[in-house]
């Protein structure tokens, strides 16, 4: 037996060594670094609204023919924007003279627009009426035939062929989800003319976040996330 403890020892010697070895040739873990995706800067987006309602101690007073509104904070009385005006949440367009704000030109932001006259939907066509059999909504309604647009008794220059946003039968409105703003000129009777910024409507969806349905100038207020459309 004296003969194997040697034997022994230089045996688990060795395989040490070797283990030894092993590990001082191996390649040695790398560290990597886990940089996270940016996330959208949302901060850009100006903040209008501001609570509790800061309001002066009187009402503005506002030029004649201009209305005298809640601003859109639903807080204070404010002189309403008028036509070619900047407008955000706050400061609303004057409602009473047909007119959007047309969030266009503001991409991707949607924070200040610009007061235009309001298209959605035409005067002389009950558009209900033209919803086929099994359907609830039609988006976007498309005439056929040429228009001129009119404003105050006075026609435009040229032809249009615009497209309107359709209606609901149940708790869904539909509003522009893509639109631009447009110039118009128009000539009246006495032989003068204008022109006119027009919101021109290039695609609509029909949503649930409705406070009131079919109400042109309460769809507008919003523009909800798509997980709300629903055509």
């Amino acid at each position: 037996m004296r003969w194997f403890l040697p034997w022994t020892l230089a045996a688990v010697t060795a395989a040490a060594a070797s283990s030894v070895l092993a590990m001082a040739l191996s390649p040695a873990p790398t560290t990597m670094d886990f940089t996270p995706a940016p996330l959208e800067d949302t901060s850009s987006r100006p903040q209008f609204c501001k609570w509790p309602c800061e309001c002066p101690p009187s009402p503005p007073r506002c030029p004649l023919g201009v209305s005298l509104i809640t601003d859109g904070c639903e807080c204070c009385k404010m002189c309403a924007q008028q036509l070619g005006d900047n407008c955000t949440e706050a400061a609303i367009c004057d409602p009473h003279r047909g007119l959007y704000c047309d969030y266009s030109g503001d991409r991707p932001r949607y924070a200040i627009g610009v007061c235009a006259l309001c298209n959605l939907r035409p005067c002389d066509v009950d558009i209900r009426t033209l919803i086929k059999a099994g359907k609830k909504c039609l988006v976007v309604y498309h005439p056929e035939a040429s228009m001129n647009f009119t404003l105050a008794g006075c026609v435009s220059t040229r032809s249009y062929q615009p497209k309107y946003c359709g209606v609901c039968m149940d708790n869904r409105c539909c509003i522009p989800y893509k639109s631009k703003t447009i110039n118009v000129s128009f000539q009246c009777p006495d032989g003068l003319g204008f022109s006119r910024q027009v919101l021109w409507i290039n695609a609509c969806f029909c949503n649930l976040n409705c406070r009131n349905p079919n109400d042109i100038f309460a769809d507008l207020e919003s523009y909800p996330d798509f997980s709300e459309i629903s055509n």
